[in-house]
C-alpha cells in the first residue's frame, strides 16, 4: 500500500519522502480505527404476542382488506423494524387488536412496551 500511495502522490506532482507517506498512512489508519469504534449499528425491533410468544412477519400483502402478518416462532424469522416509532405504530394499529403485543429488541432481547401513538402517528 505504501508504494501505491507514493505512485499516486508522484502522479499528482507531490514528491513526499517515505517518512511523510508513513505518517499520512498512520494518521489515516488511526482515524479509520476511531471511526469503527464510533459506528453504531441501527437497532432492530420485532413485535411479539404477549400470550403466545410468537412474532409478526409481514406476509407481503398490501391489500388493505387483508391481514398483512403471519405468526412465526423465532425472532430471526420475524420482520425487523429499525424505527421504534414505526414498530410501535405497527403493534398498536396494524397487529391483531384482540391480542396484546410487546416490542422486543432483536439484539438484546429486551422487552419494551409500544409507544402510545394515535391514528395520525402522534
Amino acid at each position: 500500500m505504501l508504494e501505491e500511495v507514493r505512485i499516486k502522490m508522484w502522479a499528482a506532482g507531490w514528491r513526499p519522502t517515505r517518512k511523510e507517506i508513513e505518517d499520512i498512512l498512520l494518521a489515516v489508519e488511526s482515524t479509520m480505527m476511531a471511526n469503527e469504534r464510533e459506528i453504531k449499528l441501527p437497532k432492530k425491533y420485532a413485535v411479539q404476542n404477549k400470550e403466545t410468544k410468537s412474532f409478526l412477519k409481514h406476509n407481503g400483502s398490501y391489500n388493505p382488506c387483508a391481514y398483512p402478518y403471519d405468526d412465526v416462532e423465532s425472532i430471526e424469522e420475524a420482520t425487523h423494524w429499525s424505527d421504534f416509532r414505526h414498530v410501535s405504530y405497527v403493534a398498536r394499529w396494524y397487529a391483531d387488536s384482540f391480542c396484546k403485543w410487546q416490542i422486543v429488541d432483536v439484539d438484546t432481547r429486551e422487552v419494551l412496551e409500544p409507544m402510545k401513538i394515535g391514528l395520525g402517528g402522534k
